[in-house]
Formats: structure tokens, sequence, C-alpha cells
């Protein structure tokens, strides 16, 4: 139907794997050698955004933060074997060594350039901190390292760094309990939108927890992702949002952009 712009995915089971954006219209000659930005992509035709459910997208639609809030919250942190990351991860033990995200932390600082909130980066970007501050933002920006447990969902964590209250690990069941203001939080970490898929209610993962905790618009990731790649694609979506105050249409427009500057 021409006269649709807008999709609303509910999916379930395995339908929950697929990145509906990513489709093509129109079959695509695989036998010769092609420009994949120029494909057929289903994004470029409407602006496509998700729900666990239809329960549950009737409570997100029904969502209203009206508490007044600053504007930007981020959260990058560093990772180090002396002042990082010392504990099990998921029960398991957890290497830190090569996981530092530069690029992230240089993500946080840019889009703080252009919506003027306030930052935590480097060791300064504990669990204790985000945990007494993340309340207070009307957008929420994570760059951390995310760790998934399928067999016990609640499990799976978000990394920031430790300090004397805290692990440094902030598991799913934490998240549950928080209560957010945040009109949006972005998620800029490997596999934040993957878990164990439920039936009826869809994946079991970090970015519905914050959807729990009172958030309406989670941006998330379904794959690891490099820190580097993501950095102009986190910024076109922030100065999109600024222009348009628009979330989804910002993000649709952002990796249209994203698409249409590779070679690739």
């Amino acid at each position: 139907d021409p006269k649709v712009k807008n999709l609303i995915i509910v999916g379930d089971g395995k339908l929950n794997q697929i990145i509906f954006e990513a489709l093509l219209t129109l079959s695509v000659d695989t036998t010769k050698k092609t420009n994949y930005s120029s494909h057929p992509y289903l994004i470029n035709r409407y602006q496509i955004s998700y729900a666990y459910s239809a329960e549950f997208l009737m409570k997100v639609t029904a969502m209203k933060n009206d508490r007044k809030t600053k504007s930007y919250g981020g959260f990058a942190p560093r990772y180090d074997q002396s002042k990082g990351l010392q504990q099990t991860v998921n029960t398991q033990p957890y290497s830190i060594i090569g996981m530092e995200l530069p690029g992230a932390i240089k993500e946080v600082e840019d889009i703080d350039k252009v919506l003027k909130g306030e930052k935590w980066i480097g060791f300064k970007a504990t669990e204790s901190v985000f945990k007494e501050k993340a309340d207070e933002f009307k957008v929420l920006h994570l760059a951390t390292h995310g760790v998934i447990n399928d067999d016990t969902p609640m499990l799976s964590q978000l990394l920031f760094n430790r300090d004397s209250i805290n692990d440094g690990l902030l598991n799913v069941s934490e998240i549950y309990g928080l209560s957010l203001n945040a009109d949006l939080t972005v998620l800029s970490a490997c596999n934040s939108g993957v878990g164990k898929s439920t039936k009826g209610e869809g994946n079991m993962s970090i970015s519905r927890a914050f959807s729990y905790a009172g958030c309406p618009s989670v941006i998330t990731t379904f794959w690891k992702v490099p820190d580097q790649m993501t950095h102009k694609l986190m910024q076109n979506l922030y100065e999109n949002l600024v222009e348009s105050n628009h979330k989804a249409e910002s993000l649709r427009s952002a990796k249209l952009q994203f698409i249409t500057s590779t070679d690739d």
C-alpha cells in the first residue's frame, strides 16, 4: 500500500531474529558484482520500528514521562585490568584484555556536543553513577560492552566500571528495578537486542528491561558492532533528532545516510 509509510513489527519466535529493514523489495542478481548500498532495502520504503508484543505496545504507547529532566546523559566506560572490571561475568571468568572502546568514548563526547548534556567517560563511568543519575535524563546513551546470557536472561549484563559499592556488572534484573524518566535510551552495546525468545512476549533482552523500567523508546543492536563503525551513525542520529524531534524517522534517516555513504 503506497499510503503506508510506517511499520510497527511484532515478531514471534524466529521472526524476532530478522532485521526487516535489510529485507529486499526486489530481487537482485547475486551472480554479478554489486554495490550493496544501492540495493532496494525495505528501509528505503518504510519507517520501521518493533514491539515485543501487542500488549507491550499498548503499554508503551500509554507511557508518559512528565517529570522535568535534563537533556542527555552519556556513559562510556574504559576497561582496564587494574582499574576496571575484575569480577566474573555471568558466573564465568571474563577477560577484559583488548576490550577497550576508544570509538565509544569519542561517540559519547561528540553526542554531548550536539545535545549539551552530561557525560561520564573512562573510569568515571561506574555502575554506581549510572544507577544514581539514570533517572535525570530525557535521553540516555550507553556505549558499553554487553554480555548475553541466553540460559538465564536476567543475568545478561552491561559492563560499566567497578567501584567500592558496585562490581560494574549491571544485570538485567537490576535494570528492571530502575525507575527511568527517559523518552529514549540508546544502547550502543553489542547484542543488546538479542535474548531468549518467549512465545507471545518476544526477546528477553537487555533493551526490554529498559522499556519495563519506564523508557518508551529504545534503540538497540542485534549483533556485534565495531565501535568505530557506529560513531558516524550515532552522530547522524542525534543531529537528525535535534532537527525533527522524531525518534523513529531520525534513526531511519541516519541508517539511510550510512548506507549511501559506503562504497561496498
